[in-house]
């Protein structure tokens, strides 16, 4: 991403990271989010034992054992995606 390329974000953002991802690890997407200015209203949080497909429900029987059907030892997918719905509300409720 360009330098200065989210200075001028002035809208709340939202972002989860996956703890387990490989393919965008947390520090990636902390890094690309210290780009937001310092008076940015960001809402982060890193999913704890999460893979990089763990936002991906409900994973079509055909794909259940290819990598988006697939978690690491730990995570259950069906488990958070309750948790993830309830951020995903109180975000866009919030003013």
């Amino acid at each position: 991403m360009a330098p200065g390329a989210l200075a001028n974000v002035h809208a709340r953002v939202m972002a989860r990271s996956c703890e387990r991802d490989a393919e965008a690890p947390p520090f990636f997407i902390e890094k690309i989010l210290a780009g937001l200015p310092e008076d940015a209203r960001l809402d982060y949080a890193v999913v704890p034992d999460a893979g990089h497909f763990a936002f991906f429900y409900p994973v079509p029987p055909l794909l259940a054992t290819f990598p988006p059907g697939q978690d690491p030892p730990g995570f259950d997918r069906a488990a958070y995606q309750p948790q993830l719905y309830a951020e995903i509300v109180r975000f866009l409720r919030d003013r």
